[in-house]
């Protein structure tokens, strides 16, 4: 702490400790405080002292009257006291009262330890732990090591410190003195685990060591274990000792108690805790170990006195209360706005009205300006105080010094009768015509009293002020009960563009876009040139999403070239996605209005989304610095556009493309200074809030947030969010059927009331339909809610009627594009086919000017109809074609699209090619060549290997594989197995063959890995051989094997792959036995190969060894030795052979050996596991299911093995394999029988 802090700290401390006794205070040293300089007190508590703000300097006669009324009431003995709703800014479990029944809340400090379940340590009542005795020489040494260690931690060496002291504690581990110096040494390092390790080390020697407790019970605390703490703690203070190994122990271990039995829910003992640690405090000035600790208690005395007030409210003692709050305004690190709710809180409870009175105006004071707390305190305070003349005179005073305060004039009407309030807000609109706010509080009080006056002005504000018209029909949406009923009446009303707008504003809120269209198209008519009118059809073509009817929209606005005008344009090309042009707009508007914030934020949003759509880097991070420094002059121009500060924190957090923490922070900073109560601080600040445990302070930010915002769906979201984390969804209903009690056809309170219905199992479905008819019923123009009611019908499965009121609603619109592609998605997924293809009929007609979005989106609408005919084919091929032919640059999935329509049209010849080639050449990212981006093509094979069509897989892959554009050997040899595995599953080995002896002759080949060297084309085609043998062609491994035996003839696998394939298939020829004996003699101990040459001597008929070389038996056996664990296939040729060799109990177990593998369902779902892996990360094709793999590899094996095992149990002849000399004798007879015939 530098010196003049120390200064600081000390003259405050001076100044508590003459008001604050030594022992803890009593209710008379409150109320002694309290009552000399009650209006001073009162005063300081809401954050201006002396004569800042509006203090008694200013002579104002109000003023003083309300100060000489307040200290006249307080004069007065006590009466009874007045229940009080908790005021808006303090959470009610801050003030709320103690139920009587809460005895914890009312104990002392002793009381509560002892009560606390962990009152005395079990450290404390244990014995000290027995150790073992160490030598003389081992403690000498452990000395000359503590030593050497004590001295390096004093000069500040804590590593060497630590080594030699773990020295002395490994020599002599029961010493105290080792231990805890190592405990210090470790928390001096940052090591907070080890050294509390340490320290429960040395209670278990000195279960009364005051610093390990300390040190225990402070890393407790820290990490919010706060019954432990007190564990901890709670005994030295029972027993009378102190914590004396730091002069700052003692004080801070009162405060940490302090805070744990606070959180526990002992009010009196938090008092009384947090007290006695502010009194320590003040006395405190030696050098301390826990400095950081000890100058954050110094910071955080405001916030304790805070707390304290709190707690004696919650224990009904609001004098002291206000004495606490009285000494916490008196600090500089005070939180001016936390306090004046409760000061104003604590003196309508004592029957004070005029001290609420005086606190509030002192909160309002002419540096800081009004708050938006201060407008709900006087919201609050209005629906308290009968009597409220003194504060009005006194507001409206300084509304006369600073008319243009909008916050302060609002502030003034909420103290005044309604109309004088009514006339107070329009003579400040006519100054102020921009302040939504003033106007929405305005048109609040006219609804409640008389709709069409609310109407009328409306309309007369938006003719007097045509650019604001739109953000009027706005506020008046918003402020009013009954949407239909402000629709009825705004008809009644003259006809005139800016009624004209007010209406379609109010068809907005209600998301009704098709009658807003429609009154907007038809009053154009009419007012054709009105600039109001033609820039709210821009707004709604942007929200219809029909871009087709935007361009018609701009083609009539040449003669326009103004700011407005050119930001509509902005914003409605940057919601279509048309972000260079936006950005064109957005620059003009900026050219026309360079003083304007909201001409820079559009700027701002423009390069966002810009950048959005750009793949070069570069040129993302461009955009985004572009949009940093328009964000930046937006709030220089205007501080309080939250878009902006929400673009800049976007901009530079973790991750993101300018990652700053230093920017974050100060963006952070200035929205907090220039911006306290706006939505977006809201936002920010209650999920930190929830993070820490307090949900509900967080929710009733944001709950405050929107109930001033009705239109705000982001701030009740999140709202909804944080009671769904605490698992409250029924409060979240409570709190939304509460709200729409008030407001019943609030389009954000209903969207979310049923969100959150539908996440309940209690079954709300036909009560909530039942409530949106009868609304409909009240409001038929309430799109919003009709929508709501389609998704409800739709899941409760009446789908016939979801897609009669999506009908209803999407005929009012406007015909577009998107009109006809919501037709169609409804239609398709309905099971409607034949009325889906026509309106996807109707888009396709229009190829020529649809956009890219819309094309693809047909395709997907197209995807999800259940009748894929010829019709549906052409259709689907014809989209695709028309896509790439308008945009060649396509994903490769819009290819993908057409491929498949190909196939599944028989087409499969140079049309499929083509279109295969323009993808190489053109679509988006195709001809990439690494194996990143080659991923592509995998997913364009798995789509076609998906549709059933493999082969056409295969040679989509081929044309990117051949093609001339590069790729690195990881990407082709990616691309070589997908296009192998695909003829695989197509079971095309000529295909195969072909394509490696392509890639051969070019260099081309892929490496598989675990082959050392280069691949060879012998090891490509053994390698493919694989992928046909585990999908089951054997004839098409055959085919390969035999290929690779061609180049390579020395390669053992292959030959024994190929012969065993032959020799199952009951080929045995002499080629067959050659291949087999070559493999043998290449590698004689490979297992696989002693098996295939075992079977060989048993279809020879040369079961038993005859000394000279190994019959079947001992060849299996060995290849059985050799692998370790053998296969069922080997188990069952093992069974056969001993068979043969009259060894049927040995037979009969290799048998039931190689059923129990078949039968163990573990090893299945491993190998079935390993199917799955092989196909997902190896080949990067899933070409067929695991089971049916499984399946494949042993195919009718179980069911042999089965029958073989019955035959031998019931004594008969089991049907083993049969040699060759028995399959030709077969064939004889075979012959013989139909000579006879």
């Amino acid at each position: 702490m530098d010196g003049s802090a120390r200064i600081r700290f000390e003259e405050e401390d001076r100044q508590v400790a003459s008001i604050v006794p030594a022992k803890l205070l009593t209710v008379q040293a409150f109320r002694a405080i309290l009552t000399p300089v009650l209006a001073t007190a009162v005063l300081v508590a809401a954050g201006c002292a002396g004569t800042g703000g509006i203090g008694v300097s200013k002579s104002r006669g109000a003023e003083l009257d309300l100060m000489r009324l307040a200290q006249r009431e307080a004069a007065r003995s006590p009466g009874p006291m007045r229940t009080t709703p908790v005021p808006p800014g303090v959470s009610d479990d801050a003030l709320s009262s103690r139920a009587v029944a809460d005895v914890s809340a009312r104990l002392s400090a002793a009381e509560a330890l002892r009560h606390n379940a962990l009152s005395i340590p079990a450290t404390l009542r244990a014995l000290p732990r027995e150790t073992e005795p160490v030598d003389d020489q081992a403690r000498d040494q452990a000395l000359w090591h503590y030593v050497k260690g004590r001295d390096a931690a004093l000069r500040g060496r804590d590593l060497v410190a630590i080594t030699e002291l773990e020295k002395a504690h490994k020599l002599d581990p029961a010493s105290p003195v080792v231990i805890r110096q190592l405990a210090r040494s470790y928390a001096e390092m940052g090591n907070l685990t080890r050294a509390a390790g340490y320290f429960d080390q040395l209670l278990e020697l000195e279960p009364s060591d005051s610093e390990a407790l300390f040190a225990l019970g402070l890393a407790a605390t820290n990490r919010r274990d706060f019954r432990r703490a007190v564990d901890f703690l709670a005994g030295p203070r029972l027993a009378g000792a102190t914590f004396d190994h730091d002069p700052a122990a003692d004080c801070l271990a009162d405060y940490m108690l302090a805070s744990a039995v606070r959180e526990l829910g002992y009010d009196r003992a938090w008092i009384e805790l947090a007290t006695a640690s502010i009194v320590k405090l003040a006395g405190l000035s030696a050098p301390t170990a826990y400095r950081f600790r000890f100058d954050s208690l110094y910071r955080q005395r405001a916030e304790i006195w805070r707390g304290i007030g709190d707690a004696h409210c919650r224990l009904g003692e609001f004098e002291e209360a206000l004495a606490a709050y009285g000494l916490s305004a008196r600090l500089p690190t005070t939180d001016p706005r936390a306090l004046p709710p409760r000061v104003i809180y604590a003196n309508l409870v004592l029957r004070r009205p005029w001290s609420a009175q005086l606190a509030l105006l002192a909160a309002i004071d002419d540096e800081g300006g009004v708050t938006e707390q201060d407008v709900r305190l006087c919201q609050y305070l209005a629906g308290q105080v009968p009597n409220l003349g003194l504060l009005a005179d006194a507001l409206v005073q300084e509304h006369q010094l600073r008319p243009d305060d909008a916050t302060l004039v609002r502030a003034a009407a909420t103290m005044l009768p309604q109309q004088d309030a009514a006339l107070l807000l329009r003579s400040f609109l006519h100054r102020r015509p921009a302040d939504l706010d003033v106007l929405g509080q305005l048109l609040g009080w006219f609804v409640d009293r008389d709709e069409r006056s609310a109407v009328a002005l409306t309309v007369a504000l938006a003719e007097d002020h045509p650019r604001l018209a739109a953000a009027y029909g706005d506020e008046l949406a918003v402020v009013g009960v009954s949407p239909q009923s402000l629709i009825d009446t705004t008809r009644t009303l003259p006809a005139s563009p800016a009624r004209s707008i007010v209406l379609c504003r109010l068809f907005v809120y209600i998301g009704a876009l098709g009658p807003a269209w429609a009154q907007c198209a038809g009053d154009l008519e009419r007012w054709p040139l009105d600039r109001g009118l033609r820039l709210q059809q821009i707004d709604l073509a942007a929200r219809l999403a029909e871009p087709q009817l935007l361009t018609a929209v701009l083609e009539g606005l040449s003669d326009l070239d103004d700011g407005p005008t050119w930001l509509a344009r902005s914003r409605a090309h940057r919601i279509l996605g048309d972000t260079e042009d936006a950005l064109g707009a957005a620059v003009r508007a900026v050219a026309l209005e360079p003083g304007n914030g909201e001409t820079h934020l559009e700027l701002s949003m423009a390069h966002v989304s810009h950048a959005e759509q750009i793949q070069s880097l570069d040129g993302r991070r461009q955009h985004a610095l572009d949009a940093a420094r328009a964000a930046q002059h937006a709030l220089d121009l205007d501080p309080t556009l939250d878009d902006a500060y929400a673009i800049l924190l976007g901009l530079h957090a973790p991750n993101a493309i300018l990652a700053d923490r230093a920017q974050l922070i100060a963006v952070r900073g200035r929205l907090v200074r220039e911006n306290p109560d706006s939505a977006l601080a809201a936002q920010l600040d209650a999920p930190e809030d929830v993070a820490q445990g307090r949900w509900e302070q967080g929710l009733k930010r944001l709950l405050v947030v929107s109930e001033n915002d009705p239109a705000d769906r982001i701030t009740l979201k999140l709202a909804i969010a944080v009671w769904m984390q605490a698992r409250a969804a029924a409060d979240a209903i409570e709190y939304l059927e509460r709200r729409l009690a008030q407001r019943p056809a609030d389009p954000v309170l209903l969207e979310q009331w049923v969100g959150v219905l539908q996440t309940q199992e209690a079954g709300y479905g036909d009560e909530v339909v039942l409530r949106i008819e009868s609304l409909l019923r009240r409001e038929p123009s309430h799109d919003a809610a009709r929508q709501l009611l389609e998704v409800l019908e739709r899941r409760n499965g009446r789908i016939d009627r979801a897609v009669e009121l999506a009908e209803a609603r999407l005929r009012t619109r406007p015909q577009g594009m998107r009109r006809e592609l919501e037709f169609a998605a409804l239609y398709a997924d309905a099971g409607r086919d034949v009325e889906a293809m026509a309106r996807l009929q109707w888009i396709l007609d229009r190829g020529s000017v649809a956009r890219f979005n819309q094309l693809v989106s047909a395709m997907g609408v197209a995807g999800r109809m259940s009748d894929r005919d010829d019709q549906f084919n052409d259709l689907v091929l014809s989209f695709a074609q028309c896509t790439v032919d308008r945009f060649p640059e396509a994903p490769l999935q819009v290819y993908s699209t057409g491929l498949r329509a190909l196939v599944r049209a028989g087409v499969t010849d140079e049309r499929f090619d083509d279109l295969a080639d323009r993808a190489v050449l053109f679509a988006r990212g195709a001809a990439g060549s690494t194996l990143q981006e080659v991923v592509i093509w995998r997913q364009l094979a798995q789509s076609l290997v998906d549709a059933g069509y493999p082969a056409a897989a295969g040679r989509a892959v081929r044309k990117r594989l051949l093609a001339d554009a590069p790729l690195d050997v990881p990407a082709r040899t990616s691309l070589a197995v997908i296009a192998l595995v695909a003829d695989a599953a197509a079971a095309d080995a000529v295909a195969a063959v072909s394509l490696i002896e392509a890639l051969g002759l070019r260099g081309w080949l892929p490496q598989f890995p675990g082959l050392g060297a280069e691949s060879t084309m012998a090891d490509v085609f053994y390698e493919a051989s694989r992928f046909f043998n585990m999908l089951g062609d054997e004839l098409g491994a055959e085919r390969l094997l035999l290929e690779t035996v061609q180049r390579r003839p020395d390669h053992a696998m292959a030959l024994n792959n190929l012969g065993y394939t032959r020799l199952e298939r009951g080929r045995i020829d002499e080629q067959t036995v050659d291949f087999i004996e070559r493999a043998y003699r290449l590698v004689p101990d490979d297992g696989n190969v002693l098996d295939t040459v075992g079977w060989l001597r048993y279809k020879n008929g040369h079961f038993d060894d005859d000394g000279k070389t190994l019959g079947a038996v001992g060849l299996v056996n060995r290849s059985i030795l050799v692998s370790g664990e053998p296969s069922a296939e080997v188990l069952d040729h093992l069974g056969d052979i001993r068979w043969r060799l009259g060894d049927a109990v040995e037979a009969r177990d290799a048998w039931q050996g190689a059923a129990d593998l078949l039968q163990d369902t573990e090893r299945r779902e491993i190998l079935k596991q390993y199917f799955l892996l092989l196909q997902i990360r190896d080949w990067g094709l899933l070409v067929a299911k695991p089971e049916q793999m499984y399946d494949q590899q042993h195919e009718g094996m179980l069911d042999r093995l089965l029958k073989k095992i019955g035959q031998a149990d019931a004594g008969g002849d089991p049907a083993v394999a049969r040699t060759i000399q028995e399959m030709a004798e077969t064939r004889s007879i075979g012959e013989a029988n139909d000579g006879g015939a």
